[in-house]
């Protein structure tokens, strides 16, 4: 994966970093701003945007203890805010994930999805009763209620358990079958425990039974609530310091709220066309894991020609980049008009039976060369991509959206044999 391909090629870092769009360049602006991280938190995550600017990564109220990282999916886990909604930052297209930190490094990134669950009033974890109603907890250690919110008035009642009858004189019930299944339209809350279907900034009037003692509120929708159901992981990031990296976000995330390591929120939009957040967005699109270490069988080369170590150039994927006929910006390596100016090129193709993060490597013999060997590598639709080249062998990394047979072009081999590897990556 691209951490790999940093250790193989330590000194060409600064062309990688220029050509991947990922992390600063080693040049004198990076050494400025690297100075300006001396003002930032330690151990803490920012949203880096295109001019430069920083947002720290933001978490609301949860109900459970703040910093604490699970491995697998907790559907009862929950974060909510009122106005502090705003402070969540975004990572657009072109933006990026950095970690700042003075410390030891772990290597693994756990991500932890919410799904956004709209407005609702600010009472959670929400259990079914014997009798189908609502009840909820009124101890504080349990953070049933937003706090200092209308709804911390239940914990002063003199149960520890109480049953929220009806909102808005609609009684409310879970039918013993259904047991709190947040997709059965029946059911009046989440998976996460929340109140569903309620218009934001409405109030409702609410009764709750102490025991027999029955209590009417007036309880107001204007908290925005988030539950988790995604959990994920990676360990692909760059050092761009001694003190920053920069994480990258898999190729295969839908936009959506996630979780950095339990530090905070970010809003991620995966679509490049979308410049400023809006609420028509969908957030909750389930991500699909691409499945790992596959076997593909590749051809391999053979020409009269050779070549030079010359020249450096990332052979990491702009995952955003379209193949729409029109030139790309040269910091990709995606191009719909890349191609090989040579007259020996050299040419061999590889099938992928599924999608996935895929690495692609072009081990050429020894010799010397009076060229430098180039490659490129071209999808079942033509897209273009770019290989890096380092010490006279090629490699590229990137997601693979197609499957079927890609084809790679080499040029600069003058009569040796090169040999082709394409692995899957976890």
């Amino acid at each position: 994966m691209q951490k790999k391909i940093l250790y193989l090629i330590p000194v060409l870092l600064a062309a990688i970093v220029t050509f991947t769009g990922c992390g600063g360049k080693k040049d004198e602006n990076v050494t400025t701003k690297t100075k300006e991280y001396g003002t930032l938190k330690n151990n803490t995550y920012y949203v880096r945007h295109q001019d430069g600017s920083l947002d720290e990564v933001y978490m609301g109220d949860t109900s459970y203890e703040k910093g604490n990282v699970v491995k697998s999916v907790n559907t009862s886990r929950s974060v909510w805010f009122k106005e502090d909604y705003k402070k969540i930052p975004t990572l657009y297209v072109g933006d990026e994930l950095i970690f700042y930190s003075v410390e030891e490094l772990t290597e693994e990134f756990n991500f932890e999805r919410f799904k956004d669950l709209g407005y609702t009033l600010g009472v959670r974890k929400l259990t079914r009763s014997p009798s189908g109603r609502l009840k909820i907890s009124t101890d504080t250690d349990d953070k049933t209620t937003y706090p200092g919110g209308d709804t911390d008035v239940i914990l002063g009642l003199t149960n520890k358990k109480v049953i929220i009858e009806s909102v808005a004189s609609v009684q409310l019930r879970i039918p013993e079958e259904d047991d709190e299944k947040e997709d059965d339209q029946d059911s009046p809350i989440t998976e996460a425990g929340t109140l569903k279907n309620f218009e934001e900034g409405r109030s409702y009037d609410v009764k709750v039974f102490d025991g027999t003692e029955g209590h009417d509120y007036i309880w107001t929708a204007d908290v925005r609530a988030f539950g988790a159901f995604e959990v994920d992981k990676t360990s692909d990031f760059m050092f761009e310091s001694d003190t920053v990296i920069v994480i990258n976000i898999p190729k295969y995330f839908h936009s959506g709220y996630y979780c950095i390591n339990g530090a905070g929120l970010f809003r991620y939009i995966n679509t490049p066309s979308i410049t400023e957040f809006n609420e028509d967005v969908d957030m909750n699109i389930p991500n699909v894991i691409p499945e790992t270490s596959k076997e593909v069988e590749v051809g391999s080369y053979e020409s009269n020609d050779t070549y030079n170590d010359q020249g450096s150039y990332s052979g990491r994927l702009d995952p955003y980049a379209q193949d729409n006929g029109s030139e790309q910006d040269s910091n990709s390596n995606l191009s719909a008009g890349a191609d090989l100016e040579s007259d020996d090129i050299e040419e061999s193709t590889f099938n992928l039976p599924e999608t996935g993060e895929i690495r692609i490597q072009v081990t050429v013999e020894d010799g010397v060369g009076t060229q430098p060997v180039k490659g490129i590598v071209i999808s079942p639709s033509d897209k273009h991509y770019v290989m890096a080249e380092s010490d006279g062998n090629l490699f590229l990394s990137f997601y693979a959206e197609e499957v079927g047979t890609y084809k790679i072009k080499l040029s600069g081999l003058n009569g040796r044999q090169a040999s082709v590897s394409v692995d899957y990556q976890e």
